[in-house]
């Protein structure tokens, strides 16, 4: 629990409630609120307990009902993995995004960015993309190619 004061008086309350897998970072909108109270504002983070991606977050459900669902996918041979974050209004289980968008970002692996698209869930529509290349010797891209087939080269 935090409890900010000014002057004397509580002027925020907050709690942090951290179980296997989850924390909830919780928001009180009335003074001196219980940290299980109806009104208060919640935010849950979950995260992966097993596996390759252990301890990575999986989804984190905000206040206001929406979501991001994270999900990491490396290649078989290890040399590139994809995250794909979708954000938005989740549906009924909380398992997917039906309204929002969905960011697909390919790294090497050595971290350097080789691709992002972001893609409307809803429509399908591909709303950006950027394609990276001409890495220099610390593997920073120095060439990237937009969406519209506009690039931009950096030196």
């Amino acid at each position: 629990m935090t409890i900010e004061t000014l002057l004397g008086q509580e002027v925020s309350r907050s709690y942090l409630v951290v179980t296997a897998g989850q924390r909830q970072d919780i928001r009180c909108q009335t003074v001196a609120a219980l940290w299980n109270a109806s009104d208060n504002l919640v935010t849950v983070t979950k995260y992966f307990t097993t596996g390759a991606n252990a301890n990575r977050v999986q989804s984190v459900k905000n206040p206001d009902g929406t979501m991001t669902i994270y999900d990491y996918i490396v290649s078989a041979d290890g040399s590139y993995q994809t995250n794909v974050v979708s954000a938005g209004q989740p549906d009924g289980t909380g398992a997917s995004i039906v309204d929002g968008t969905k960011t697909a970002t390919v790294i090497g692996s050595v971290g350097q960015l080789i691709s992002r698209t972001t893609i409307d869930v809803a429509s399908g529509i591909t709303n950006g993309s950027e394609t990276y290349g001409n890495y220099d010797e610390f593997q920073r891209p120095r060439h990237v190619v937009y969406l519209d087939g506009a690039s931009e080269d950096v030196n």
